[in-house]
């Protein structure tokens, strides 16, 4: 049995889920020296299903991703999976795979999800105004721990990682 610790960070799109799980990835490899895999559901989604899928969850990616996850788990103190999980149940998923994991969703008003949507570097990344608008209603269960995304960057990374480990 591993002691790897997993977190999942979900949010909308634009919310800051990459940035911050890269930071947290950094603090963590930074302060205790130990290996940390990160694990961008989207890029993991586009892989196999390319630029054009919708977010729902499927088959093929879902068990790539938990293969990853498997595979990290071998070696890593630290996995930090992260997506838009556009349906929580894909999220539940992952739970019955890895019962312990943390799961924590970024919250940011609209108005800054669009704004850094607009501003993404990576064009493909960039989704329309109304999806957006879509995405960022839909409600999560009340069990996932809630972070607010309007924080620094470093404020928020030392709150994740004193919450995952």
């Amino acid at each position: 049995m591993s002691n790897t610790k997993i977190a999942i960070i979900a949010g909308a799109p634009g919310v800051g889920k990459t940035t911050i799980a890269r930071r947290t990835c950094e603090t963590i490899q930074e302060r205790l020296e130990c290996i940390v895999v990160h694990i961008e559901v989207d890029d993991v989604r586009w892989m196999i299903l390319g630029d054009n899928s919708d977010c729902s969850p499927h088959p093929m990616w879902l068990k790539l991703v938990e293969s990853i996850v498997n595979r990290a788990m071998t070696f890593a103190e630290v996995v930090i999976i992260e997506g838009l999980f556009y349906e929580s149940r894909t999220v539940e998923r992952l739970l019955i795979r890895y019962p312990d994991a943390k799961i924590f969703m970024l919250e940011a008003s609209l108005e800054i999800c669009l704004e850094r949507n607009r501003n993404r570097e990576v064009i493909s990344e960039r989704l329309n105004d109304e999806e957006i608008k879509r995405l960022h209603l839909l409600t999560r269960p009340t069990s996932w721990k809630r972070l607010n995304a309007n924080l620094p960057i470093e404020t928020l990374a030392i709150q994740l990682v004193s919450q995952i480990l």
